[in-house]
């Protein structure tokens, strides 16, 4: 499986891009004052193949970059050689899904709107087997439990030192739409207890709210650090969709955007979820709280 770019990776590019277009310098020009060619410098800045941080270094002294921003752009390309945790699951994650992974693992902040089902991060094992299992295209056995052992695996971002911080919105029917009653029951009580966690704000958005900006389906957003160097990369959204959702342009739109980020009336999860996996019945939506 070929590896996706990481975000330092990009942010290593957009940087070397940049201090080259300061100094008024072409590729070629910049490919002789190191003994590169032109083709290897357009390569390290566009976040395409590996990069060799001596070259990184020679670029950044060529371009007359201070010291502090010459180590931290060196230290960036060392970074970005690292393997991700995924790469040893390489048979159980499509490639499309390489980019996507890395950006989560390297995102502070993940902000999701989910109007089917309960989002991957606060999904049960149980609860996943029987969302692939319902799939026209199910796995196999061997590869479904690799599956389930990556979208377990995904979730760590959420206990590690420097945990994720994760935002979502649920639309109720993904909280009424759950499996069988005991895979049900488990993943109510799963919610609440991510819900505990100070990292997560779990919300529910119920029927009687009527339409919302949100009605345009599910979608996730990925908020990174922005800053590199003390700068923000020019061109470089902090914003990134889940591939193929969310339209172009590094985000989504604003009023789509709006439920995760307000919570749009939605109601606490709490009360509604603690009855359900208490009883096994999911109990009416309680009256919205007041906006």
């Amino acid at each position: 499986m070929a590896t996706g770019p990481t975000t330092r990776r990009r942010q290593l590019g957009a940087h070397l891009r940049r201090l080259r277009r300061q100094k008024g310098l072409s590729l070629e020009e910049a490919g002789e004052l190191v003994g590169l060619s032109k083709a290897t410098v357009s390569r390290y800045e566009t976040k395409d193949g590996s990069v060799k941080w001596a070259f990184v270094d020679a670029l950044c002294r060529a371009y007359g970059t201070s010291d502090e921003e010459r180590a931290h752009l060196v230290e960036l390309a060392k970074d970005a050689r690292a393997e991700g945790w995924w790469q040893s699951y390489s048979e159980a994650i499509p490639d499309r899904m390489t980019l996507f992974l890395t950006l989560e693992n390297e995102a502070v902040r993940e902000d999701h709107y989910a109007a089917v089902q309960v989002p991957d991060l606060l999904q049960t094992r149980r609860y996943a087997e029987a969302l692939h299992r319902t799939d026209l295209d199910a796995p196999d056995e061997e590869r479904l439990r690799a599956v389930l052992d990556v979208r377990m695996k995904r979730q760590e971002v959420l206990t590690r030192p420097d945990p994720l911080e994760l935002r979502v919105v649920l639309d109720e029917s993904a909280v009424r739409r759950a499996g069988p009653p005991d895979v049900h029951r488990e993943q109510l009580a799963h919610l609440v207890e991510c819900a505990r966690l100070p990292n997560v704000d779990l919300r529910v958005l119920p029927f009687d709210r009527g339409f919302s900006s949100s009605a345009l389906g599910t979608f996730l957003v990925l908020v990174g650090t922005g800053p590199v160097a003390g700068r923000r990369v020019p061109g470089e959204p902090d914003r990134l969709p889940l591939p193929g959702e969310g339209g172009g342009g590094g985000g989504v739109p604003q009023g789509v955007r709006r439920p995760v980020a307000q919570g749009a009336g939605a109601g606490r999860l709490d009360r509604r979820a603690r009855r359900a996996a208490q009883g096994g019945v999911t109990p009416p939506a309680p009256p919205p709280p007041p906006v």
